[in-house]
């Protein structure tokens, strides 16, 4: 069988190229021969084992459908697989019915309630994917042939480290209770909020740090802050003596490396408006480490596994407020900045004393985590489902052909204008 994967290029340290290079490689191991389309690439490339072909034109980096077409008759793939936003990958809307129906496609809903604005796009999707439980239920009523998969780690790669205590020395953060932070500087992740949070938490204490790994400063595409500022506002209205707390590690870092600033830390903290998965809260559970995240998306699926409250990885931030995404139809969460606060100290309280509460969340972050998120069981899922796929659709004949599109534009200027009811 061949996969031809168009995703982030599997080279690039981003949530998509990760899980893309983690998905391609699990089929290899399974004796799949693969390739992959790589966004925002131009070049030829073999990364890890995987030849990778660069989709990027000019200042489209997600390429074209003839260019798609092309590499489906070069390589003529069994199974299309696709891992990124609907935009992303807007070209496979308007592919061949052959290609279509071998399409496969993991999808990020990363807020509530069920998208309906993009109901028609999600409905055209041959085989969707969805990545999370709550995406699972809020959409089944709509998408009852959706499946779902969630994201994979290597609990061999993030865990728990016998040299934390050396670690922390290095790091100069010994006798300090750290807070981590791993977050893209863009505004569903609310850094804003996160400071603040934190900078409430922090007034009147010596012994806490919050390290933030992340850009100082966000592309402007992102329309994300700039830390500095962001501290110095939280400095004036809550703490003093905030500028020598927090910390910004903004360089890209292997993951090895990125398991370090896990054990580093006492808590992983996230203030995101949402998220389709959240990679980073499960490599801090996979490390051993407490969470701390909203009460919103995957926030209940990760801090109560199953549900059950013996099960539970660490505390549910409450929800202040929504606003209303106009783009997609959807709400973002906005945290309460004192309940977040009151988290963070809780979790500050338990290490100052016997460490209990820090302890039995870490120890069930790592034991349910590898349950549902260990590379090897969600790579069997993935394996089991194009081989479904595969069996239902056949192999492949000749060459796919692009289809004319229908022009569907009608001269009706001289028709009335019809009043809907909503």
């Amino acid at each position: 069988m061949k996969v031809l994967g168009i995703s982030d290029s599997c080279n690039l340290y981003t949530g998509f190229g990760t899980q893309a290079l983690m998905v391609m490689n699990g089929f290899q191991t399974k004796g799949v021969e693969v390739e992959q389309l790589g966004w925002w690439s131009k070049d030829e490339i073999v990364h890890k084992g995987i030849k990778i072909f660069g989709l990027m034109e000019g200042e489209n980096g997600y390429g074209t459908l003839d260019k798609i077409i092309y590499h489906c008759n070069r390589f003529k793939p069994d199974i299309i697989f696709s891992l990124g936003d609907l935009h992303m990958i807007e070209p496979m809307f308007k592919a061949p019915d052959e290609i279509k129906k071998r399409w496969v496609h993991w999808l990020p809903i990363d807020a509530e309630p069920y998208p309906f604005m993009m109901h028609e796009a999600l409905a055209a999707v041959p085989n969707l994917v969805l990545m999370a439980d709550f995406a699972k239920k809020m959409s089944e009523k709509f998408l009852p042939n959706a499946h779902m998969i969630p994201h994979g780690l290597d609990f061999n790669v993030f865990k728990p480290l016998p040299n934390r205590v050396a670690l922390r020395t290095k790091n100069k953060v010994e006798g300090e209770f750290v807070v981590v932070m791993v977050a893209k500087n863009q505004w569903r992740k609310c850094l804003d909020l996160a400071v603040e949070a934190f900078a409430r938490f922090s007034r009147g204490k010596n012994d806490v740090r919050f390290i933030m790994h992340t850009q100082i400063m966000s592309p402007a595409k992102l329309r994300g802050w700039y830390i500095p500022h962001l501290v110095k506002l939280n400095t004036d209205d809550y703490d003093p003596e905030l500028p020598r707390k927090i910390q910004v590690s903004s360089s890209q870092i292997h993951e090895k490396m990125l398991n370090s600033v896990y054990n580093v830390a006492d808590v992983f903290f996230l203030t995101s408006a949402g998220e389709g998965f959240g990679i980073p809260s499960i490599e801090a559970q996979m490390a051993g480490v407490p969470i701390v995240i909203p009460d919103f998306t995957t926030g209940r699926e990760f801090v109560l596994p199953d549900g059950k409250e013996e099960n539970r990885t660490g505390e549910l931030i409450k929800i202040a407020t929504n606003m209303i995404q106009s783009d997609a139809g959807v709400k973002r969460a906005l945290i309460d900045t004192q309940d977040a606060a009151d988290k963070l100290e809780k979790m500050y309280r338990s290490w100052k004393s016997d460490k209990t509460l820090i302890r039995r969340y870490g120890e069930n972050a790592r034991r349910t985590s590898i349950l549902k998120y260990d590379y090897n069981v969600v790579i069997t899922q993935w394996y089991n489902l194009i081989i479904d796929i595969h069996r239902g659709i056949g192999g492949v004949n000749g060459d796919y052909q692009a289809q004319a599109m229908a022009d569907t534009a009608v001269g009706d200027i001289d028709k009335p204008v019809v009043l809907e009811e909503i």
